[in-house]
Order: structure tokens, then C-alpha cells, then sequence
């Protein structure tokens, strides 16, 4: 019975790790737009506030290759506990400091998002270690976790702040940061080591161990372009005067397609037929088209349309991170690539919210920002199914599955 139960309640933290940290950053929008309200006066609001979200993502990405590295030599449960401490203080603290959006960048920004990224690594890599032959299963149940969030969150998130503000808004998050302590508790790992699923047959070949974390990193650097959908969304329905749909309902549309998205695909990518690196792109180039679709839809319901199929890339995009490290590195060393990943994707996941700030500072066009989004998308995607095809003919690498 207990080789049940631990795997159920190990799923069920990473669910709720992955529904904390990215259900709120995916409600940063709501912030935004508070902050811009709360701060009229000051003429760079919207710099500063974008400033402190480009921050929040940055910093979590930034710092996950150290919180890889602490959970090699401290474990995954030390880390995990640290992370959640740190985020908790950090919180409370931001609380007292909400009309000092200065005093917000280094307590909400930095400090809490590497607690943040403290708490991610190891709720993600612990599912290495339990699920062999359905990781793709185990990582989009658990990264679900941030869609079902994301549904819930926004309408419950809006109306708690415009009733109580943002120091209660940071307060109810810090206590939810420290209920996943009591999760963790069951988390232990094993310590059979499983090498990554690569053989020396006539038809998987690697001619250097570093393609595959070059590659794990190429892989992985193009889901940055989700990072500025949620922030935007609600501000731009609510600029538009004959908008069908509200912001908040947009949101919890895309969660709703990257709740099931996660489920079914995460499922579908264990089979054998399946190559997780071409899905993945695949679901990229789709991204990026809805991008451009939202400026042209947004006055009429179509937007719905577009936003399911946003969620649904999303979430193949984001169930398969993990899933590809693992193939390529194995259940002990899946966790460096997926840090690895995370801490070069940092560098984009900063600048666009940051660009995307000085476009609405200089233009007060939100549909400028879109259409930046969807170049990198195609670019990014476009590129890396040329790198993979062109590797694949030469028979550098493949991945395979058990």
C-alpha cells in the first residue's frame, strides 16, 4: 500500500508547488495593473511595475541551476525547505513594503523568486526519481498544478485585492508557500541510478556526451515566450471599449486548455511512437501563431477559440521539459539539465517583460507586444526542428524510450 501512497501524495506536492509558484506569477497581471492604479502620479509606473515581473521570472530561472546544484549536495527535501522559509520571510516582509515599489524589486523580485526557484527544482526533479516508465505522466499531472491554479486564482486574486489590498494579497501567499511543508514530508529518493535512455545501436548514435545538454538546453529555451500572456492579457481587455470576453475569463481559458493539454499529452509522450522533441516545437510554432491571432480577435469571441489553443501549446510545452531531460540524462541528472535549461532561459524571460514595458510606455498599443512575442516563437521553434532534423539525418543523436 505505501508504494502507492508515496507516489500519490510525492504528485500531489509537485501539483501544489507548481499551482503556487505559477498560479501567482501567472496573476502577476493583477499586480500590475494594481500597482499602475495605486501609482499614478509616477509617470514610469509602467517600466517599474513590468521591471518587477520581468524580475520575478527572471530570477526564478536564473537561480534554478544553483537550486539544482543544492539539491546534489544537500538533497532535495533540505532545499526544498530553505526555499519555502525564504519565500515565506520574504513575503511577510514585502507586505510591509507595498507602497515602495523600489524596496518590491529586491524583496518580491530577487530574494523571494530564488526562494521560489528553491522550492521548484526539487518538487520536480523528486519525480525523476519514482516514475520510470510514465515520467511524462507524473511531470503533466504535476505541472497541472499551475493551470488549475491559473484558472482559480485571477477571479479570486481580484476580488481579494480590490477588497483588501496588496500586503494581504502577499500575506495569503506566504501562508500558502508554508502549507507545502507538510508535502514534503514524504518525499525520499532512490538510489538506483538510471542512465539516460541512449544506446549504441546502428540507429542511436552520439558521437559527444555535450550534444545532449547543449541540446536539452535548446530544447527547453522557447517556452520563455509564455511569460508575457498573463501579465498583458487583463490590462489589454480592459482597454478595449466592445470587448466580448473579460481579461480574467481569457486567463482561465488558457489554464483550462493547458490543464488538459498537460494530462493528455503528458500521457501521450510516453508512448514510443511519440518524438517529444518535435511535439514540442510543434506546439511552440502554434504559440506563436495564436500570438498574432490575439490583436485580430480580441473585439469578438474568436478570441476564446484562441486562447484554448494557446493553453493547449502551452501545455505540451511546458509537460515536456522534464520528460526530454530525463531521456537525454537520466533520473540523477535530469534535475542539472533541467536547471541548466532554466538558468540560460533566464536571460529572455528578463529582458521581455522589460521590453514589453517600454513598448506600452512608448506606443500604449498592447498589440505591439504580441507581435514581438510571435517572432521569437517562430524563430525559436523553426530553428531548433532544423537543428534536430539535420541531427537526426546525421545520426549525431537520438532520443529513445523504454
Amino acid at each position: 500500500m505505501k508504494k502507492y501512497i508515496t507516489p500519490f501524495f510525492i504528485c500531489l506536492t509537485s501539483f501544489l508547488t507548481n499551482g503556487i509558484i505559477f498560479g501567482f506569477l501567472n496573476s502577476y497581471g493583477l499586480i500590475y495593473q494594481y500597482l499602475i492604479i495605486e501609482n499614478k502620479h509616477d509617470e514610469n509606473i509602467a517600466i517599474k511595475a513590468s521591471t518587477l515581473g520581468s524580475l520575478k521570472n527572471g530570477v526564478l530561472f536564473l537561480f534554478a541551476g544553483i537550486s539544482s546544484i543544492l539539491c546534489k549536495k544537500i538533497g532535495l527535501r533540505p532545499t526544498c525547505v530553505i526555499g519555502i522559509f525564504l519565500s515565506v520571510f520574504t513575503l511577510i516582509g514585502s507586505s510591509f513594503l507595498v507602497h515602495n515599489i523600489n524596496a518590491l524589486f529586491f524583496t518580491y523580485g530577487i530574494v523571494h523568486s530564488i526562494g521560489s526557484s528553491l522550492v521548484y527544482i526539487p518538487s520536480l526533479s523528486i519525480l525523476f526519481h519514482h516514475f520510470e516508465k510514465r515520467v511524462g505522466l507524473a511531470n503533466g499531472f504535476a505541472s497541472v498544478g499551475s493551470s488549475v491554479f491559473t484558472i482559480i486564482l485571477p477571479m479570486l486574486l481580484n476580488t481579494f485585492l480590490s477588497k483588501y489590498g496588496l500586503n494581504s494579497l502577499l500575506k495569503l501567499e506566504a501562508s500558502m508557500y508554508f502549507a507545502l511543508i507538510v508535502g514534503i514530508l514524504f518525499w525520499n529518493t532512490s538510489n538506483k541510478r538510471i542512465s539516460p535512455q541512449i544506446s549504441n545501436s546502428t540507429h542511436l548514435q552520439v558521437v559527444d556526451p555535450n550534444i545532449n545538454q547543449e541540446k536539452t538546453v535548446t530544447d527547453n529555451c522557447p517556452v520563455v515566450k509564455n511569460v508575457q500572456k498573463p501579465t498583458f492579457f487583463n490590462s489589454y481587455s480592459n482597454q478595449i471599449v466592445n470587448r466580448s470576453i473579460k481579461g480574467e475569463m481569457l486567463i482561465m481559458i488558457i489554464g483550462i486548455g493547458s490543464a488538459i493539454s498537460r494530462i493528455l499529452f503528458g500521457s501521450i509522450s510516453d508512448l514510443k511512437l511519440i518524438n517529444r522533441v518535435l511535439l514540442q516545437q510543434i506546439a511552440i510554432f502554434v504559440c506563436g501563431c495564436c500570438f498574432v491571432l490575439v490583436p485580430l480577435t480580441i473585439q469578438s469571441y474568436y478570441i476564446a477559440i484562441v486562447c484554448l489553443f494557446m493553453g493547449l501549446s502551452d501545455g505540451i510545452i511546458v509537460c515536456l521539459i522534464g520528460p526530454i531531460c530525463y531521456d537525454l540524462l537520466g533520473s540523477t541528472d535530469a534535475n542539472n539539465g533541467v536547471g541548466f535549461s532554466l538558468t540560460v532561459i533566464s536571460i529572455p524571460v528578463s529582458i521581455g517583460p522589460l521590453l514589453s514595458g517600454v513598448i506600452m510606455a512608448n506606443t500604449h498599443r498592447y498589440d505591439y507586444i504580441f507581435y514581438t512575442s510571435s517572432c521569437y516563437a517562430f524563430i525559436s521553434s523553426i530553428l531548433m526542428i532544423l537543428i534536430y532534423t539535420t541531427c537526426s539525418d546525421k545520426k549525431f543523436v537520438k532520443i529513445s524510450k523504454k
